[in-house]
């Protein structure tokens, strides 16, 4: 299975991750033009209030549009923990 090409822009492949967020995750009250990549997904600073279910939500999602696998709690911390963080993530891994 060939993997999708992720789109070449940052600002574009930033929109499209927090809309993927904002339907898999069922966040319709959050606006993706005021939330910074930078923005925590998780834990008490963050405002996007992810858990542990929209985690797994999300690798699912991520997995079917992009090709991109995290796996277990460890890997969901480390590139996870905001849109910037997963961003680099997935461009090393279609590098």
């Amino acid at each position: 299975m060939n993997s999708p090409t992720l789109p070449l822009s940052d600002a574009l492949l930033s929109q499209n991750l927090k809309l993927l967020i904002i339907q898999e995750c069922e966040k319709d009250n959050l606006s993706i033009d005021t939330w910074p990549d930078e923005a925590p997904l998780f834990g008490p600073h963050s405002t996007i209030n992810l858990d542990s279910l929209d985690a797994l939500q999300l690798c699912v999602a991520l997995q079917a549009h992009y090709g991109i696998r995290i796996q277990g709690d460890r890997m969901v911390r480390q590139h996870m923990m905001s849109i910037a963080d997963l961003m680099r993530f997935m461009r090393t891994t279609h590098a």
